[in-house]
């Protein structure tokens, strides 16, 4: 391990045997809200890590908006809810985290034997690629088709040395563009494997990658929860999961920067060492349906953001659920609590009970 992105590469395969971390990567980047860590205790290294998570978390090509013009508008073929990135059967690659917006998804594709070994990154070995599917007429694929044509899933695909990368979900991160191969999908959608690692196996790792990606019907993903009441207004606008670990992330509402309007993530509490602190950091206790419920609007003691935010926290045996809001002159304490009041929680650490997230 020679540079940092071989770090990188390391943190970001052993992701989802961290649920502490993956709290942190929560916290810190799909909210935009990020976990004031204890200075006396730490001295500043969770602020490093921190900033190491969270730049291992988000696929690296998927930073930066292409400064391409925008193809046009047509018909939603799924909802910002409905995920479809699979692998083939008897993959040797297995999804670490994926995630969707209302015009695109997004899934990490990482090598099995890495996952599981103890020391992941063997030289010259394909260790996985970031996925990128945009929904039909939503990408303009001009630079990519000016690239080197080659054969991808079975169609025909093109490489270039250099795409420019694409947001998914907008962070103040830096640019980044890498190697990628790209086809269009019998959908219509359009499919791009990158990789911001420059080596001379990427061409051939790419197609590799790209050959085990599959498009299936969308299924609208779950969650431990599922709410009975929200305002209007709040439509599912973005989900982020993490199959193995289990954990999930949902944006409700317009999206405005890096936030929106409300974000719910359900964790467990098992192993995360912050989540002493942060009910120490919350006093502001009630019960709502049976559940322990901490309310602190910002700023406060736990957490950065707006100072128009607020956050609140559900304790619901060893699930916890992080509300985050943008705007609590929008979407109240008393808004939050009826949303809890009228809410229906299940196991965070068992999938097979998971749920809409509204109805």
């Amino acid at each position: 391990m020679n540079t940092l992105e071989d770090l990188r590469r390391t943190l970001d395969t052993h992701a989802t045997a961290a649920p502490d971390a993956f709290g942190l990567i929560e916290r810190a980047r799909t909210h935009a809200v990020r976990l004031r860590r204890r200075r006396r205790i730490l001295t500043g290294t969770g602020t490093a890590l921190a900033i190491v998570l969270v730049s291992v978390a988000v696929p690296l090509f998927l930073r930066q908006p292409a400064p391409a013009p925008s193809p046009p508008a047509a018909p939603p073929s799924r909802s910002a809810a409905q995920l479809s990135v699979e692998l083939v059967p008897g993959s040797a690659f297995q999804i670490t985290t994926r995630g969707g917006t209302e015009d695109s998804q997004w899934a990490t594709v990482r090598a099995t034997v890495d996952i599981e070994s103890a020391r992941p990154g063997r030289p010259g070995a394909n260790e996985g690629a970031d996925v990128i599917v945009h929904d039909p007429g939503t990408y303009d694929p001009a630079v990519l088709q000016r690239g080197e044509p080659v054969t991808v899933a079975g169609r025909p695909g093109w490489y270039v040395e250099s795409l420019p990368s694409v947001v998914i979900v907008p962070l103040d991160l830096p640019a980044a563009a890498g190697p990628a191969v790209g086809f269009q999908d019998p959908s219509g959608a359009w499919v791009t494997v990158g990789d911001v690692e420059a080596e001379e196996t990427a061409r051939q790792h790419l197609i590799e990658i790209g050959n085990q990606v599959r498009l299936a019907e969308p299924i609208e993903a779950g969650a431990p929860f599922q709410f009975g009441w929200l305002p209007e207004g709040l439509p599912v606008s973005r989900v982020r999961q993490l199959p193995m670990g289990p954990a999930v992330t949902f944006g409700f509402g317009p999206v405005s920067g890096r936030d929106v309007a409300l974000s719910v993530t359900a964790q467990s509490s098992v192993g995360d060492r912050d989540w002493p602190m942060i009910k120490d950091g919350m006093p502001d206790t009630v019960t709502v349906n049976g559940n322990t419920v901490r309310y602190a609007a910002r700023p406060n003691a736990v957490w950065t953001g707006p100072d128009t935010g607020a956050d609140m926290t559900v304790e619901v045996g060893t699930c916890v659920f992080y509300f985050h809001v943008l705007d609590r002159e929008r979407l109240s304490r008393p808004d939050l609590l009826r949303i809890v009041e009228h809410a229906r929680f299940t196991s965070c650490d068992d999938p097979s009970t998971w749920l809409p997230p509204a109805r």
